[in-house]
């Protein structure tokens, strides 16, 4: 009986190893997958910061050309 018993406890504690084992790899993976995504999210927002100066940029350029040309109309 304590060799059954202790053959089942090997066998659970070979599962639990493995399991074990498959939970740190997916722990590996989600790091990984959450430093992908922060790299992304920098360069999205690093992106935005250069739309909105365009915009800016192209907002100033429409207000100097309306204003030149009602001074140039004159």
């Amino acid at each position: 009986l304590l060799a059954v018993q202790q053959a089942k406890l090997a066998t659970l504690m070979s599962r639990i190893s493995d399991q074990l084992a498959a939970q740190q790899e997916l722990a590996a993976q989600q790091r990984a997958t959450a430093e992908a995504q922060d790299s992304t999210a920098g360069t999205l927002a690093e992106i935005h910061r250069e739309l909105d100066a365009e915009r800016q940029l192209q907002k100033e350029a429409a207000l100097y050309l309306a204003t030149r040309g009602r001074h140039s109309a004159n």
